[in-house]
């Protein structure tokens, strides 16, 4: 049963992507076309501009894979330099991608509460919005690390000699004891991308819907 949802799961996913995924790139080129403008320009639209910016990447990268299975069937798969190193930068890029758009969430939320908590008056400066979207990118860039070991160790065959040797002693220290090193910083990659965010995002939202109750219960003191 599982098998055969996972596999309509994947189905649903090319199909969607290679229908749709079009679709979504052209919106967010709109969108981030209109948040660009003078009249639009806000601490909250950059923000908003840089989600959408992650978005585009992380669709792109999945509908270029998508069509390139689709329309070209060779063996082995990476039958050029040029779509190993494509494949290997897609991937990891599309990975940072989504996990800092997670975090800008949570830069919006954090936004949002400082500036529901002193009624509209304390708001980050745009150099603050910048710096912030800036070091949770390079964060989750470091994070990505060992995403980025396993990417280039699949791709070993396709490297020259001395470079297959010299990753060959990477790959010695990172499966030293049943890959412990390797399955640990994986393990911390999925925490710090995913679960860390989400946790902090459900937080904020906690938080900033107490605030609200608080200030509507006192609003409808006043009118009583």
């Amino acid at each position: 049963f599982f098998r055969d949802l996972s596999s309509l799961n994947w189905t649903f996913i090319d199909n969607f992507t290679i229908y749709v995924g079009p679709i979504n790139i052209l919106l967010n080129c709109f969108i981030m076309f209109i948040l660009t403008r003078r009249e639009m320009r806000t601490t909250y639209n950059t923000v908003f501009f840089l989600m959408a910016l992650d978005q585009t990447i992380v669709i792109g990268t999945m509908t270029i894979d998508m069509y390139k299975s689709m329309l070209y069937e060779c063996t082995p798969f990476y039958y050029s330099y040029f779509m190993a190193y494509y494949e290997i930068i897609s991937q990891c890029l599309s990975q940072v991608c989504r996990a800092h758009a997670t975090w800008l969430a949570v830069i919006i939320a954090l936004m949002r509460l400082m500036s529901i908590r002193s009624h509209g008056t304390s708001e980050l400066k745009a150099h603050l919005v910048w710096l912030s979207c800036g070091s949770a990118l390079l964060f989750v860039t470091i994070v990505n690390t060992p995403n980025y070991l396993g990417k280039v160790i699949n791709s070993l065959t396709y490297r020259p000699v001395e470079r297959v040797r010299e990753m060959k002693r990477v790959w010695s220290h990172i499966s030293h004891s049943n890959c412990k090193v390797f399955r640990l910083s994986c393990f911390l990659t999925g925490t710090l991308h995913n679960a860390l965010p989400c946790v902090l995002l459900v937080f904020l939202s906690v938080t900033l819907l107490n605030f609200l109750r608080k200030v509507l219960l006192i609003i409808m003191s006043t009118k009583i």
